[in-house]
Parts: structure tokens; sequence; C-alpha cells
């Protein structure tokens, strides 16, 4: 508040007096955070669900081309003309990369003995479906189609699907429904492979041809058919919608108390608990299939947080210091427009090089640093 005065000129005399003025209030600032006592863990973390499992909040990273835009609209000063709307059904993420190749590994443990009992249920269930509809072929399609469903849903997809369930669930891409809609959509692409073959032998079946069902199945199943459209199915599944988050985290806000929207930038770890260095307040406003975003003019810094872990290091490593960008908790964007960037990138490299890091972070690389 110290800043308030909206003088553009000042005598040496009064800013003298405002730097005392300031320096005061800083010592007692301390003294009723802290009573000159040991920092305790910081409330300001990142966490996605609360105790009640409700979602809080979301990792950007999945949401490749929308990270880049946030990113853009940092090094610009958090520009309105950049970002201000989540439109639904525009930002989606695929599986990440480290699970698509858990879901390869998988598929190789899919075997021939498991393919060919599958297809011989299947031809089973074809011979009953014409032994039932002997005259219609319609029927007789319909029948034969559903049944396979249910055994390639029973025998190849449930299975599969449950070996990756925990992985999806934990890393936050999906939840219960997400894994049921999964299920459904594996089982109609692998029914699909089969559709029309079993479409074919219905047809000679019903004029009395002899075929061995199973073996004119296998034509369009083959195991290694069946392991390149599941993985092909997976790449391309789209499990996550920006706007569908958001809006639940919006409703989730409203029943909360003393909530608000923050988007959390700069990450640090410690003990297992991670904290937004820099963190600037948000509104949301929905209309129709829109979110209107509304960023603050103000961002913080995580002081708390960073003075606390600086604490704990010291500690550890039996050394002294602190941190000095961190005086100031808040960045007052309108006094920064031209050097926005910089005043980051102070901080972050007084971060890095007070905890002994390898390398500065870049902030115009929207990727993981």
């Amino acid at each position: 508040m110290f800043f308030a005065s909206g003088k553009k000129e000042q005598s040496s005399t009064q800013k003298n007096s405002l730097v005392f003025i300031k320096e005061v209030a800083k010592y007692f600032m301390d003294f009723l955070e802290t009573d000159f006592h040991k920092r305790k863990n910081p409330k300001r973390s990142v966490q996605l669900r609360n105790s009640k499992n409700l979602l809080i909040g979301l990792s950007l990273n999945k949401y490749l081309s929308f990270n880049n835009l946030v990113w853009k609209t940092i090094n610009h000063v958090f520009d309105k003309n950049i970002l201000n709307t989540i439109q639904k059904g525009v930002y989606r993420t695929n599986i990440p990369l480290n699970l698509i190749n858990l879901i390869r590994l998988q598929s190789e443990k899919i075997t021939d003995e498991q393919i060919i009992q599958i297809l011989e249920n299947i031809a089973v269930e074809i011979e009953k479906s014409i032994i039932q509809y002997k005259k219609d072929y319609d029927q007789a399609l319909t029948a034969s189609l559903e049944s396979t469903a249910r055994i390639i849903q029973a025998n190849l997809v449930l299975p599969y699907i449950g070996s990756l369930e925990e992985p999806l669930i934990n890393s936050n891409l999906v939840d219960e429904n997400g894994i049921y809609l999964m299920e459904e959509e594996l089982t109609n692409i692998l029914v699909s492979l089969l559709e029309d073959k079993i479409s074919e032998i219905i047809k000679l079946l019903l004029v009395e041809e002899k075929i061995e069902i199973p073996k004119q199945l296998g034509v369009g199943f083959d195991i290694q058919q069946v392991k390149a459209n599941i993985v092909s199915f997976f790449e391309n599944f789209q499990i996550g919608d920006l706007f569908a988050e958001v809006y639940e985290i919006e409703r989730n806000r409203t029943i909360l108390d003393k909530q608000e929207f923050y988007l959390y930038f700069c990450d640090i770890s410690f003990n297992k608990v991670k904290y937004p260095i820099f963190y600037i307040p948000f509104s949301v406003e929905k209309q129709g299939d829109s979110l209107y975003i509304e960023f603050d003019s103000q961002v913080y810094i995580n002081k708390k947080a960073l003075e606390y872990i600086t604490q704990e290091y010291n500690l550890e490593k039996e050394k002294k210091g602190n941190l000095k960008t961190i005086t100031e908790r808040i960045i007052y964007l309108a006094h920064c427009q031209n050097n926005f960037r910089d005043v980051l990138s102070e901080i972050l490299s007084e971060v890095t090089n007070f905890f002994g890091l390898d390398k500065n972070i870049d902030l115009n690389n929207p990727n993981w640093q």
C-alpha cells in the first residue's frame, strides 16, 4: 500500500520516510507471520483434488496447444487479446507417450490362443443366429454382431483396459466414466474388423454353403491386426476437454468456501510437495459453450513457500542466506509492461543459483524444463 500515493516525484526526505516506514512494516509483517520462529509448511501448494475428492485444479501440461498459449500470454504480460476464452471441444488432449509405451507392452501379452478362442466363440454364436433366423439376413446379422461385441468385450477389451485402469486414473487422465467410454469405443473398433466378414459368412450360411467359420473370421481378425488397432485406438483417443475440466472446477468452487481461480506457473518441488513460484488470480464467466476468463492486474510471488524451502534447505545443507528478489510479494503488471519477463527471469535465476541447479529456466520455451 505504500506505492499508492500516485505522485511521480518526491523529495529525498519523503523517499527516506517511505523507506523507513516500509522496513518497519516488513519487520512487523515477519513477526505476525512467523513470530520469528521457523516457518511452517505453506498452504499454497499444487493440488488437483481436495480431501473430498472434488476437482480443484488441473495440469495444463496435458493440453499442449493451450499450455503454449498460456506461456505466450505470460510473456506478453497477460494481454487479454491473446487469451480470453476457453471454448468447448477446442482444447483436448491425448494419452501421453509414457502410457502409450505401456499400452504397446500390454498389447504384446495378447496371445494367439486368446484370439483363436474368441473366434471360436463367435462362430458358435453365428451358427445359433442362423438357426434362429433361417430366412432373415438382417436379424441374423444383428444378433451375430451383438454376440460378437459381448465376446470381444468380455474376453479381450475388459481384461486389457483393466490392466491399464490404475495408471490412467492415477495420472488424472480419466475417471470411471472415461474408462467406460474407452471400453465401449474400443469394443466397437474391434467389432468393425469383423463386420464385413460376418456379413459375408451369414450370406453363405443362409444358402447352405459349407465353410469353416473360425478360419474365415481369422482373415480379418489376426493377432497383428488386433494389436495394431488397439495401439492406434489409444494413440488417437482424446481423453480430456479443457472446457469440461475448468467448468467442473467452477461448479466445485461455488460450493466451497473462499475459493478463487489462480493460474500457477513455474513450480518448485520440495519433499514431494509441489509449490507454484508465481500465481495470478483470474475470473471465469460461462456464456453458452465458452468460458470467458480475465486475469488480474497483479502477479504474486509464493513468498511463504520459497522462504520455507530456503529455511529447510539451509538446515539440511548447513548453509545460511535467503532469496533477495522475493522481498516484494506482488508484481504490478502496470509497472512492468516492458520488462515483465526480465523481472520473472531475475527471480528464477536467483532460485536456480541459490539451490545449485545446473540450468536456468527459459521463459520463451513452453516445454518442460
